[in-house]
C-alpha cells in the first residue's frame, strides 16, 4: 500500500475506532515505525478513541511523551485513567489539565483527587508549551483554570472551583471575560464577577505582582495586558464595554486604547460615560 494510503487508512481506522482494522494494518504493513504508532495514539488521544489508544499502548509498546495540547476537550475520565496507567504524570507534564475540562465536572473532580493544584498557575503551561520562550523574568501566575473557565463564560463551573478552592482574586478573570464573543455570557460572568467576588474593573493585569511582560514581546499570544476595559476594546467586545464601564471602569483608559485602536463605536461609548483625552 503507498505511503500516504497508508496514512489515510491509520487516520480512518483511529477516527472510528476500528482496532481490528488497525491492528491488520500494522501487522501486515512492514513500512510502520515507532513514529507511526506515536502519531496512532496521538490521533487516539485528540480523537478519544479508548480502544485505539488501548491497543496502541499496550500491544504496540507506545508511552509518554504524550501529545496533551490536542487531548480531547471531550476525553473521557477513562481515557485520562488509561495514559496515567502507561505513564502519564497529570502533575508534572508542564501542561495544566484543568483548563482543558471546564465543561467536564467529572474529569475535574478526577484531576484533582490525583493530587494536581486547583491554583496552578498560567506559567507553568506557558513554559511548558514552549520552553524557555518569553523574556528573562516573565511570569503570569494567575490561576490558569479561573481564567479559562471565565473566558467560556461558564459562571457554574467557575463557582464550583472557587468551592474547591480556586482564589478568584489570583485570576485575571475580569480580563479573560472579554473573550467571551457571546454577549448574553459575557455580560452574565462580568456582571457576577463583580457583584459576587468584588473584581476589580480597573485592575491592571499586573495587580498584586501576579504577572509580568517584557513590552519587547511575551511567550503568551493574547497576554491581556491592561485593564479589564482595555481587553474589551482590544477585542472589539462592545457588550463587555458596556458592562464594564457601567460598574466604573476607568473610561479616560479605555478613550485612549479606542482611539490607538481607531474603534469608533468604542471611542463615542468612551465618551459618552465621561471619558477623553487627558489634558497635558
Amino acid at each position: 500500500m503507498p505511503e500516504d494510503h497508508l496514512e489515510l487508512a491509520i487516520a480512518a481506522a483511529c477516527d472510528a475506532g476500528d482496532v481490528v482494522k488497525l491492528k491488520d494494518i500494522f501487522e501486515t504493513s512492514v513500512e510502520l515505525d515507532e513514529w507511526d504508532t506515536k502519531v496512532c495514539l496521538d490521533r487516539a488521544i485528540q480523537k478519544n478513541q479508548l480502544e485505539i489508544a488501548r491497543y496502541v499502548l499496550k500491544e504496540r509498546g507506545a508511552g509518554p511523551p504524550f501529545y496533551l495540547p490536542d487531548l480531547s476537550e471531550h476525553a473521557s475520565v477513562d481515557m485520562l485513567k488509561l495514559l496515567a496507567e502507561y505513564g502519564l504524570d497529570i502533575k508534572e507534564t508542564g501542561h495544566n489539565l484543568l483548563p482543558k475540562f471546564v465543561n467536564n465536572r467529572e474529569a475535574i473532580d478526577w484531576i484533582l483527587e490525583q493530587g494536581v493544584d486547583i491554583n496552578q498557575p498560567m506559567d507553568k503551561s506557558l513554559r511548558g508549551l514552549r520552553p524557555g520562550a518569553g523574556w528573562e523574568g516573565e511570569r503570569d501566575n494567575t490561576v490558569e483554570v479561573l481564567n479559562e473557565a471565565a473566558a467560556q463564560g461558564n459562571i457554574e463551573m467557575f463557582d464550583y472551583l472557587v468551592s474547591r478552592g480556586a482564589k478568584a482574586a489570583q485570576s485575571i478573570a475580569l480580563h479573560k471575560s472579554t473573550r467571551c464573543m457571546d454577549p448574553v455570557l459575557a455580560v452574565a460572568m462580568l456582571t457576577h464577577l463583580v457583584e459576587r467576588y468584588n473584581l476589580d474593573v480597573n485592575a491592571d493585569d499586573k495587580t498584586n505582582n501576579l504577572r509580568w511582560f517584557s513590552d519587547l514581546g511575551s511567550g503568551d499570544p493574547e497576554p491581556d495586558q491592561g485593564t479589564p476595559l482595555t481587553c474589551a476594546i482590544e477585542r472589539g467586545n462592545i457588550p463587555a464595554m458596556e458592562v464594564l464601564l457601567d460598574y466604573g471602569a476607568d473610561p479616560s483608559v479605555g478613550y485612549e486604547t479606542a482611539v490607538k485602536c481607531t474603534h469608533q463605536e468604542a471611542i463615542q461609548l468612551c465618551l459618552k460615560h465621561g471619558g477623553g483625552a487627558k489634558k497635558p
